[in-house]
């Protein structure tokens, strides 16, 4: 008796056919793999820009600054976490790039524009934009990833609305004033 070793024709082409529907299904799961990764990138960034707030704020309020409605310029608030002198409203950082963001954020460019302009961040990993009347907020910093544009909805942002002494704008108050916020809609 002879041996059969080896598929047939027919199995192979059953094999390749059934690989072939394998990786059709499969292959837009692995191509969202990096818009997943730029969400997960603006959500820990805007995190940790979160989280120096609120260190910032606690501090702060150990030292009673946080009673002053007006923002705090004859005041170099340096924490030993080695920010800069970082201007303060109520006690939250000022939304300003030169009185405390670009203290808090590493590799991030300042540009000029608006909303559509597309961010080149020249070897940097973010850039930032300064925008005033940006949804519901006047004063805003808002930080996007290099060949993003704002209006794209993936960026997050520092806000400030307050008049220019610093004082809370009607409907606002001092908790509600200053913050941050994200958009990851359109990563």
């Amino acid at each position: 008796m002879k041996k059969e070793q080896g598929f047939t024709l027919i199995e192979l082409v059953i094999v390749i056919i059934i690989l072939g529907i394998l990786s059709v299904a499969a292959a837009p799961k692995f191509i969202s793999l990096k818009d997943d990764a730029q969400k997960s990138v603006i959500l820990g960034s805007h995190a940790a820009l979160k989280a120096s707030f609120d260190t910032i704020y606690l501090k702060a309020n150990l030292l009673n600054y946080s009673k002053y409605p007006g923002i705090i310029d004859s005041i170099s608030f340096i924490t030993e976490l080695g920010f800069g002198p970082i201007h303060l409203v109520y006690g939250k950082p000022r939304a300003s790039w030169t009185d405390s963001l670009s203290f808090l954020l590493d590799n991030v460019r300042l540009i000029s524009g608006n909303e559509t302009s597309i961010c080149d961040s020249q070897g940097n990993d973010f850039c930032a934009l300064l925008i005033s009347n940006f949804r519901g907020k006047f004063h805003n910093v808002v930080i996007f990833p290099d060949n993003y544009s704002i209006s794209q909805n993936c960026f997050f942002r520092a806000y400030q609305n307050t008049d220019t002494d610093g004082l809370p704008v009607s409907g606002e108050t001092k908790e509600t004033a200053l913050g941050t916020s994200y958009d990851v809609s359109g990563c």
